[in-house]
């Protein structure tokens, strides 16, 4: 290897050499980055909308498990897991926790946008709120 004086660092009289030339290496790293990253969006996560006052969120989906947070009326939910009546959900302040299915309403993306911008009124399937 020919060390290059004019690009290499001096330090304390010792000459470190410049850093080999990777620019080629980092558009398909970045590329891959970028991939990757986006995987995890790829597959939107459900929302739903609680259809009560208020729902209590459970550490495990059951009764008997304790209370973790509460979610209100109209709040949209993500829903990370469903299982036998229950859901696993997130809610906007980010915490997580078990609720049961009948008290939330799944919602698709679009008419959750209707939804926003008009709680009063019906849900999107039609029903009226109560």
């Amino acid at each position: 290897m020919v060390l290059d004086v004019e690009r290499a660092t001096c330090i304390s009289r010792k000459c470190i050499p410049p850093f080999p030339d990777h620019t080629n290496c980092v558009l398909p790293f970045g590329a891959l980055l970028l991939a990757c990253s986006g995987l995890a969006q790829t597959s939107a996560a459900a929302s739903a909308v609680v259809a009560v006052p208020v729902v209590n969120m459970f550490s495990a989906g059951n009764t008997d498990s304790d209370v973790v947070s509460q979610a209100i009326y109209g709040t949209t939910v993500v829903v990370l897991e469903e299982g036998l009546g229950w859901a696993r959900v997130r809610t906007p302040d980010q915490y997580t926790g078990w609720l049961r299915t009948d008290e939330v309403r799944q919602i698709s993306s679009s008419a959750l946008r209707n939804f926003r911008q008009d709680r009063a009124g019906e849900w999107p399937d039609g029903e009226p709120l109560s």
